[in-house]
């Protein structure tokens, strides 16, 4: 990914999620449902990692109907241990022509389950300037009788983290189920969990999406739209994408990365 220069307005979303959540499958269904203008509400105004996005999309274009990839996306590795990759994508609402550069990191899953575990937060220090989180959850999970306790009490433990790393501002959070192709998720799925959150000051939201799918009766893409709809309702913060070397401020940086099998 070329190194940016370029100086903006950018809405930073901090995405957490398990490895198999569905985190890197999101974005790239964004951009190609973006990219062919097939997202429904939204236009696609420009990317300054194209490259990036290119490479993570590889596999998701080899789709054929009824002859899906193994793998969408493959697995996300950074060359650094320690700093995390962005990927920025310029949206346009259609209805009010609103805009946004919306600033998405493609972190690998361990790095949440990490958190988790250890409470290892030094490698997620931007979050403490996100304007929102998304929580990614594995909509097959939820759906399994037999892994949707451990699932739901994995994200609650997630969610712990948070509110105790970034207090005393916590960003509006969305819980993103996903592959809602797979399965329906149960009613009352998340029963006093979101009140919990609430109870904390925490703004808290549910969303479910298909970023693709393989039932005729789930578009792919089903979602997306309201899930960009919450972030064009935030406030977001000036950055450098990457800073001058006079400039000594405390701005986020986009720094390099690389999607790799694993």
């Amino acid at each position: 990914m070329a190194t940016l220069t370029h100086r903006t307005y950018g809405t930073v979303v901090g995405i957490l999620g398990s490895p198999n959540a569905g985190k890197t499958a999101a974005i790239v269904s964004l951009y190609l449902l973006l990219a062919t203008n097939k997202l429904s509400g939204y236009e696609f105004r420009d990317s300054q990692t194209l490259m990036a996005l290119e490479q993570i999309s590889r596999g998701a274009r080899r789709w054929s109907e009824h002859n899906p990839p193994s793998e969408f996306t493959t697995h996300t590795e950074l060359p650094s241990e320690r700093l995390a990759g962005f990927i920025h994508l310029r949206i346009e609402r259609i209805q009010d022509s609103k805009r946004a550069d919306l600033l998405l990191p493609d972190l690998p899953g361990e790095w949440s389950e990490q958190l988790i575990d250890s409470n290892r937060v030094d490698r997620l220090e931007f979050l403490k300037g996100a304007d929102a989180i998304w929580i990614m959850v594995d909509g097959l999970e939820m759906a399994n009788d037999e892994t949707r306790q451990h699932t739901r009490h994995r994200m609650a433990m997630l969610l712990e983290r948070i509110a105790v790393f970034l207090s005393p501002r916590v960003p509006p959070i969305t819980v993103v189920v996903t592959r809602r192709d797979k399965g329906v998720l149960p009613p009352h799925a998340f029963a006093n969990l979101f009140d919990d959150a609430s109870h904390r000051g925490i703004s808290i939201r549910l969303i479910q999406i298909a970023s693709f799918s393989e039932d005729d009766a789930v578009a792919p893409g089903s979602g997306l739209s309201e899930l960009l709809d919450g972030l064009l309702v935030v406030e977001p913060v000036s950055i450098a994408f990457w800073p001058d070397a006079t400039d000594h401020g405390g701005e986020r940086q986009l720094l390099k990365f690389r999607s790799v099998h694993s």
